[in-house]
């Protein structure tokens, strides 16, 4: 097969660039206006070690999914979380309004 290594430099485009086979990009940074990916899932890894730190998933069935580095479900830190129609617990539920902790706890 063939490669392409630059040490040092840029690669400028004005139009499209495509690769095939079972090919990767490997970059400290980029910026992109848009990203549209054929699978289903963003993966983060550690930058020292390349290991696997988490990943995004999306489907149709489930929506947007936060994952651990073992595929499991992963956490979630937000400043604020809004939910136009329903918010779904399969648990426990915990708030905090005003310094006041309010526990929701499930029933089945």
């Amino acid at each position: 097969g063939s490669g392409l290594t630059i040490m040092s430099g840029s690669i400028t485009a004005s139009a499209d660039i495509s690769m095939s086979g079972d090919s990767s990009i490997i970059s400290k940074t980029g910026s992109f206006n848009h990203i549209v990916t054929d699978g289903n899932t963003i993966e983060f890894r550690n930058a020292g070690t390349g290991a696997k730190e988490g990943s995004l998933k999306f489907d149709s069935t489930n929506g947007l999914q936060v994952k651990d580095e073992n595929d499991a479900e992963g956490k979630l830190k937000s400043k604020f979380i809004t939910a136009t129609e329903t918010l779904i617990s399969t648990g426990n539920a915990e708030f905090n309004r005003f310094g006041k902790i309010i526990t929701i706890r499930s029933f089945r």
